[in-house]
């Protein structure tokens, strides 16, 4: 009935793109359906990369604050629990090389400010999904939600880090 007054090729194009739009909309349901089923984190790690090597700080997504990470020869990281950024900038000016600063705020964790040149990790979603992650490449600074105080202390070792 649709497909008469089509011809031979035309049905076969029309079919495909059928095909194609069930395909798109099979993916987004699914996509839609795992992050329905996402749990809110409890812990985030931030993880500075300084060369080779590298160190990790913890903190709790249910106490509100600020941690700062200042980049130099040794990069510090440091929780801040007053309102130090009344206008979303750094109220004080720091000596090092570099800086990123997050806000924890209501179970969310987000980058409000660094001075990288592309600010990606700036304009990034605040995260509260375990798995979730916010990265700032030219600081190596790496931001990862966690369910639990247990799933960070986990040292085995997987396909990537191997």
């Amino acid at each position: 009935t649709l497909f008469r007054s089509y011809s031979e090729d035309k049905r076969r194009r029309l079919l495909n793109d059928l095909f194609l739009l069930a395909a798109f909309i099979l993916t987004a349901l699914f996509i839609w359906f795992i992050n329905l089923n996402a749990v809110q984190g409890e812990y985030i790690r931030v993880t500075v990369t300084d060369g080779d090597a590298g160190s990790y700080y913890d903190y709790p997504l249910g106490i509100d604050g600020y941690v700062i990470i200042l980049q130099g020869d040794e990069p510090s990281v440091s929780f801040m629990d007053d309102d130090t950024f009344a206008d979303g900038t750094l109220q004080t000016s720091f000596d090092k090389s570099g800086y990123n600063a997050l806000r924890i705020s209501g179970g969310y964790v987000d980058m409000i400010s660094a001075d990288c040149d592309e600010q990606i990790c700036v304009h990034s979603n605040p995260i509260s999904k375990t798995g979730e992650s916010i990265v700032c490449l030219p600081h190596g600074v790496t931001v990862t939600v966690y369910g639990s105080k247990k799933d960070t202390d986990d040292k085995s070792y997987d396909s990537v880090t191997w």
